[in-house]
């Protein structure tokens, strides 16, 4: 098992995986120094990248289907048209109903839910058997909201909103602390290739010698797993991480150490 990574994202630092954004009010009276009340926003965005106008044409060769640069021969059956693009970008599937196609277009498994999603595509003549429609599948992102209030003592207040899990309401977040530097947020690994695979396997995640994150590996890729232990978890100075791989035996759940491949200990220092 080889945990990669491990992220640290600071709750008003910029890392480099997501784009930050703020709507402040101007400075006045009271505000602090470094005036950061307003809106905050960090979105990390996963695609899916096919998508835009859908082109259909029946040719002396057959039916192809065109859309982001991908030019695919397409399987016809009676009314019924289909085709798939290489590597699980995405495909279509459609029926003709007199001078137009209705169908749908399937994206890829998203990152945020494990869910492949179908949005109608209506097919309309754009010439001489040849239809064209328009691709708009649901936007695969992760998103943070955080706004920044000032309190009557001084200090600011906040708390997470995460519209696509929900996850910003098990993130304890009240208080921004100015002289802090950043806090660790998502820790996160992938698997050696040589490890089983046949389900999907669960990691835990030990910080300061307790368990206090336990999650699964992305169906989407079963190499790779994402922990966001609780922002109680961390304290001030130096924090460690040993992250464990859950494994079945006759006894019950089965906790081992990950190392990395030099065999050192995973771990995050802040």
């Amino acid at each position: 098992m080889n945990p990669l990574k491990v992220l640290a994202i600071g709750i008003l630092a910029t890392a480099s995986c997501l784009a930050l954004s703020a709507q402040a009010p101007p400075q006045g009276a009271g505000a602090p120094a470094v005036d950061l009340r307003g809106l905050w926003e960090a979105t990390l965005r996963f695609g899916p990248d096919v998508h835009g106008p859908l082109l259909v044409l029946h040719r002396d060769d057959g039916w192809r289907g065109d859309i982001s640069g991908f030019s695919i021969a397409a399987a016809a059956r009676g009314g019924a048209i289909s085709f798939a693009l290489p590597d699980g970008k995405g495909s279509f599937r459609g029926e003709r109903h007199g001078e137009r196609i209705d169908g749908f277009w399937i994206q890829p498994p998203t990152q945020f839910s494990g869910n492949a999603y179908a949005t109608p595509v209506t097919l309309l003549p754009a010439g001489n058997e040849r239809w064209r429609g328009f691709v708009a599948p649901l936007d695969d992102r992760f998103t943070f909201y955080l706004p920044v209030i000032q309190n009557p003592d001084g200090s600011l207040g906040t708390y997470l909103r995460n519209p696509e899990r929900n996850q910003g309401r098990f993130q304890r977040v009240s208080r921004i602390d100015l002289d802090a530097g950043s806090i660790p947020f998502e820790v996160a690994g992938q698997l050696d290739p040589g490890s089983p695979t046949d389900r999907l396997p669960f990691v835990a995640v030990s910080v300061n010698g307790t368990i206090r994150a336990v999650t699964r590996a992305w169906q989407t890729a079963p190499e790779e797993w994402v922990a966001t232990p609780p922002l109680d978890a961390w304290r001030n100075g130096a924090n460690s991480v040993d992250v464990l791989r859950v494994d079945e035996s006759p006894a019950g759940p089965l906790l081992r150490r990950c190392t990395v491949r030099d065999g050192s200990s995973p771990g995050y220092r802040e």
